[in-house]
């Protein structure tokens, strides 16, 4: 287990419902596609894929049959089918999305244009700046296993790739196709992420138990007026994000000490393959 802590401002902001979520998404779904057909432009269009597949595990969760984490360690036998498929979908969308570019890349086809490259640009500053901020701390007690599929990076990939292409000018095409796979090589990686949670073993810890480790927070730790937090699934395991408002302007070092009491609290109910993330947040 390791630790660590962030300090954040004050976010005074109401979290958006989730269809607004879904319906950027959505949107951002479309305009990628739609440009990446006009454009011919591959790595857009497997971006649209990357998103898509994103749109897709966030309306799962939202409709309970996503990975809620009930407990701490280890995730019950139906989510763990829900997790496997989802895993299975996503390499089956990346090996169909690679062969199709590797069968076109030899093919002469005209470069994406700057109207793709500035769609991948504006993809980036909404998925790094605005995906996670919709939703803000989520309540008391409450774990979420909300699974963020590497957020920006294939946007990232696709706007290399694309502005290669177009800087390089005819016979720089396969920068915008190696970008396209990959992004593809991407979503075999967030498939395997996504699986790693599901291979956690260990007794079951209810969020009753979780809540009263976070009210024991708030009740023996100086200067702490609420404790927050959720699971949320990642390459090593899980990442346990705390959220802990205190009532004064702290330094640093009183910032790293109550982030070594909120370890030692939660602790016992801390998942052995998971990383503690402590957010002090001033009020």
């Amino acid at each position: 287990m390791s630790f660590t802590f962030v300090e954040l401002q004050p976010n005074q902001r109401t979290p958006l419902p989730a269809w607004v979520t879904a319906a950027a998404l959505a949107l951002l779904v479309f305009s990628k596609w739609a440009v990446g057909v006009q454009a011919a432009s591959h790595a857009l269009l497997a971006d649209a894929l990357a998103s898509a597949a994103q749109l897709g595990l966030l309306l799962m969760s939202r409709t309970g049959r996503w990975p809620v984490a009930d407990s701490s360690q280890g995730l019950a036998a139906r989510q763990r089918v829900w997790t496997t498929v989802g895993a299975g979908a996503l390499v089956t969308a990346a090996f169909g999305a690679a062969w199709y570019c590797i069968r076109v890349m030899n093919v002469p086809h005209p470069p994406p244009t700057i109207v793709s490259a500035c769609v991948a640009g504006v993809a980036i500053v909404l998925e790094k700046g605005a995906y996670r901020q919709l939703f803000g701390p989520p309540n008391l007690g409450e774990f979420r296993a909300w699974y963020h599929p590497s957020n920006a990076l294939p946007s990232n990939l696709a706007l290399v790739g694309i502005s290669l292409s177009i800087l390089g000018g005819p016979g720089y095409e396969w920068a915008d196709d190696w970008a396209a796979l990959g992004i593809c090589a991407l979503l075999v990686g967030n498939a395997y992420r996504l699986l790693q949670p599901a291979s956690v073993a260990g007794p079951t810890v209810r969020r009753q138990e979780w809540k009263a480790r976070l009210q024991c927070c708030t009740q023996t730790i100086p200067g702490i007026t609420l404790a927050e937090a959720h699971l949320e699934p990642s390459e090593t395991g899980s990442v346990l994000h705390v959220w802990v408002r205190v009532s004064s302007p702290l330094t640093v070092a009183q910032e790293h000490a109550i982030a070594q009491q909120v370890q030692t609290v939660l602790a016992p109910v801390q998942p052995p393959s998971s990383t503690l993330l402590v957010r002090i947040v001033p009020s």
